[in-house]
């Protein structure tokens, strides 16, 4: 089943990343945490693999790869996942 997940700018502003030496930049570390659940054909048993994944800018000009500028426009192409170091992809 599609499904679309959206943040207002004022969600995202108010759950950002303040740094010391930038306290007027609004940053955020976005990750992309699901679970998909399954069965087998030849099973009544449901089964489920989580995942867990940081969103991270690919651009190598941007330093600070975890995190992103609200407000700044970046291309898919400039974007990464990486495995989240807490909770996530595993199977039962």
């Amino acid at each position: 089943m599609p499904m679309a997940v959206s943040a207002s700018r004022e969600d995202m502003i108010s759950n950002r990343m303040p740094f010391p030496d930038r306290p007027n930049d609004n940053y955020i570390s976005p990750v992309l945490v699901g679970c998909v659940d399954y069965q087998f054909t030849f099973s009544p048993e449901h089964h489920q693999t989580m995942f867990a994944y940081n969103v991270c800018r690919a651009d190598p000009k941007t330093p600070m790869g975890l995190v992103v500028k609200i407000g700044d426009d970046v291309l898919v192409s400039n974007l990464r996942l990486e495995t989240f170091l807490f909770g996530g992809n595993g199977a039962d």
